[in-house]
């Protein structure tokens, strides 16, 4: 208390952090003799040197450079509907989920070719992450209503978790063995629910069921305090405070929320909003320490 008083006394109040201007940077048009349809998905690889998307209807999967935002190759995929992906630590593979069948691929970003496919896990499985140790893929299965549990070793499924209508989004605590599930539930509103799992038993320690809406995708603050989950009927965030394991707050953001991702410090969640059919979609900025949209970004459709 001595040692603020002084600082006080001497400089005032500790002016707020500053809020830094976020502008569009640029704009990527990926449409190559119409190969690149519906891009599902842009995840940025570990060390921060491409950038991959799935394209869901060119069954193609795209891949650029982040330096120079060069297109660097696209990999025709074998299935329909590749849709999500994630990366091995190294950077030196992606894990692409496809719809139809519900087949993982084993993506190689050296050579850009794909070096392995799973065995049909699921039907309509949309997300797939790997748990913090890169241990296993868990991917949620849309219309089976359950989480699948693989194996990155053989692609093969080794357990199935059930939760509830439609999972989508994943996230995982990284020092606590907890992840959480968005379940959309599809076609009724009133459905909504996040699911909470025990990642060591593969037990639910809690359902989230008061929600409404559209749950749809998660992320998880960098020091595990904070969950955050779109509701894209609500147009909001969901904020979950991990201890005490809450619902602690709901920030507005755009029309029909579906991604979001966290800045590296954890300062700034980014919503992409789809908005409604036809019109032209925006990014969110919220400060996750305001809890408050500080910039809207303009987007295309979708």
């Amino acid at each position: 208390a001595a040692v603020v008083g002084a600082v006080l006394a001497l400089h005032g109040p500790v002016p707020a952090l500053a809020v830094p201007a976020h502008k569009l940077a640029v704009t990527i048009n990926m449409r190559r003799d119409n190969r690149h349809d519906w891009p599902k998905q842009v995840r940025i690889s570990p060390d921060g040197r491409m950038a991959v998307a799935p394209c869901m209807s060119s069954y193609t999967i795209a891949v650029y450079s982040t330096a120079d935002y060069r297109h660097l190759a696209s990999i025709k995929s074998p299935a329909k509907g590749p849709v999500e992906c994630t990366f091995s630590a190294d950077s030196k593979k992606a894990y692409i989920q496809c719809l139809s069948p519900g087949i993982i691929l084993e993506l190689d970003l050296v050579n850009f070719k794909i070096l392995r496919q799973s065995p049909v896990h699921g039907a309509w499985p949309k997300v797939i992450e790997f748990t913090p140790n890169g241990g296993e893929l868990w991917v949620s299965d849309w219309t089976n209503n359950t989480v699948n549990v693989i194996s990155p070793l053989t692609l093969v499924r080794q357990r199935r978790i059930r939760v509830a209508r439609t999972p989508r989004g994943i996230g995982f605590l990284g020092k606590t063995p907890r992840a959480y599930v968005a379940n959309f539930g599809e076609n009724n509103v009133n459905e909504g629910t996040i699911t909470e799992i025990d990642t060591t038993t593969y037990r639910i320690i809690k359902t989230f069921g008061e929600l409404k809406g559209s749950p749809r995708h998660v992320s998880v603050s960098p020091d595990d305090r904070f969950v955050y989950v779109t509701n894209m009927d609500l147009n909001l965030v969901h904020v979950i405070a991990t201890k005490p394991d809450a619902i602690v707050a709901q920030i507005p953001v755009g029309v029909n929320p579906k991604t979001s991702d966290l800045s590296p410090d954890g300062r700034y969640l980014y919503v992409a909003n789809f908005n409604d059919i036809g019109k032209a979609g925006s990014i969110s900025v919220c400060d996750t320490a305001a809890r408050k949209v500080v910039a809207e970004l303009p987007a295309g459709k979708g």
